[in-house]
């Protein structure tokens, strides 16, 4: 639509509004300042917040669970949660803080039902041992009874390869 198919086309909005209106000067669209468009890290934050295991996606949309950390947040920041044994992922938008925590939009989400982290070798489980993604800090990690035994591993594959070594030298230690 050209600009003078614009300003006809408002004009006849205007006349039937009122003579008034008629008289009035055609605005046409607004248009972006320069000075409005700055980068967005100086405007709003971006946060990671890894939940532990058995948080829910209610749980996280709730005002009162951000409220012991709210002074951290402000309005226009997003929230990325990720829950740690990979079972969702959620974005949330801070729409406003106040004393008694933030009130936030939920911007995506996805149910993610444990599949997350580079699943590359077949689970082994010769001495009880389990190789676990256990989330974005612990990683990898092998546990025996409850007890971890390793973690921060990178891959399923170096927690089955630590897993292996533990048991040789187990093994050996025995002989």
């Amino acid at each position: 639509m050209s600009t003078e198919e614009f300003g006809d086309e408002v004009r006849a909005r205007m006349s039937s509004v009122g003579s008034k209106a008629a008289d009035e000067p055609v605005r046409f669209p607004r248009r972006a300042r320069p000075e409005r468009l700055q980068l967005a890290q100086h405007v709003r934050q971006l946060h990671c917040y890894v939940a532990p295991a058995g948080t829910t996606i209610a749980d996280v949309m709730s005002q009162g669970f951000w409220q012991p950390i709210h002074q951290k947040l402000r309005a226009w920041d997003r929230i990325e949660i990720l829950e740690e044994g990979g079972v969702f992922f959620v974005e949330l938008l801070v729409v406003s803080v106040d004393a008694s925590g933030a009130v936030l939009a939920g911007l995506r989400g996805v149910e993610l039902h444990g599949q997350v982290g580079v699943r590359d070798a077949a689970p082994r489980n010769v001495t009880g041992a389990t190789v676990q993604y256990r989330g974005p800090h612990r990683k990898w990690t092998v546990e025996l009874n409850g007890q971890t035994l390793a973690e921060q591993l990178a891959t399923e594959s170096a927690a089955q390869l630590w897993l292996a070594s533990h048991e040789r030298a187990q093994a050996r230690d025995r002989a």
